[in-house]
């Protein structure tokens, strides 16, 4: 029997995710309500990112998770605009309004936004020079959708921002339609199937539409980080379940997709 474990049942959805896997028959926890809890069985993580490594240690986990520079790392097609993956330390060659933000979902030291000169990126404390950066053509994004993707296969999805604004809806009767828009579900086969790149079995990647341009992909993040929105909780298990392994019975295929990080 799985155990879903949460960071705290203050993220939004920690109790339709706990719902949802107790009524597939799984244990549900979260940190703040039962920090000593000594679940047994498969062990499945999903809360914020300042509690993964520490669980992930606890727990004896292999979270999955795409590698940093996989955005930059896809052709042109499916992104539709220019992006690097670089260092912190790179971007004191930046002379021009520069879309620029943390490439580790662990480690967001600073705002994602559009920069034109490092000095006007504000940081809480000092940044190391080799923090992983992501940077890229500013465009304008007229619809973005979150997708929860497993096994190269579009499980859960939902929209999330027209226009600027957010438009999901927390997930219920007649919130989503029975399947993603085709234009959605073309794209991601488009994806997996002709992009040559390699892609981890599971992972969350937000796409969208690009002002006279069509659509690419805006990110990739982890699943058992990245907000679930308005997609349907019980299949968004189903992709937290694929990206947690236990760590002393990882395939050589998945360890690939397990992160060094340093201490």
């Amino acid at each position: 029997m799985p155990t879903l474990i949460l960071s705290s049942w203050s993220l939004p959805a920690s109790k339709a995710l706990a719902d949802s896997a107790r009524h597939a028959g799984w244990r549900a926890y979260a940190f703040d309500e039962s920090p000593h809890v000594k679940p047994r069985g498969k062990l499945v993580f999903y809360g914020g990112t300042d509690k993964a490594r520490a669980t992930a240690s606890r727990f004896h986990l292999a979270l999955l998770e795409p590698p940093f520079d996989l955005l930059a790392k896809l052709p042109v097609e499916f992104r539709r605009r220019s992006v690097e993956c670089g260092r912190f330390g790179d971007l004191s060659r930046l002379k021009a309004p520069t879309f620029v933000k943390p490439a580790d979902a662990l480690n967001k030291a600073f705002d994602a936004g559009i920069y034109a000169s490092v000095r006007d990126i504000r940081t809480p404390r000092r940044v190391n020079s080799d923090s992983p950066v992501l940077v890229a053509e500013p465009v304008e994004w007229s619809a973005e959708y979150r997708c929860f993707i497993r096994e190269g296969e579009l499980t859960a999805w939902s929209p999330y921002i027209s226009f600027g604004r957010p438009v999901w809806k927390a997930f219920g009767p007649g919130t989503l339609a029975a399947r993603a828009p085709e234009s959605i579900l073309s794209f991601c086969h488009r994806l997996f199937s002709r992009s040559g790149v390699s892609f981890p079995p599971a992972f969350v990647m937000d796409v969208g539409m690009i002002d006279d341009r069509g659509w690419a992909v805006v990110e990739f993040n982890p699943a058992w980080c990245s907000g679930v929105l308005g997609a349907d909780p019980r299949k968004v298990l189903a992709v937290l379940e694929r990206a947690c392994q236990d760590e002393r019975r990882v395939s050589g295929a998945d360890r690939q997709w397990v992160l060094k990080r340093p201490p």
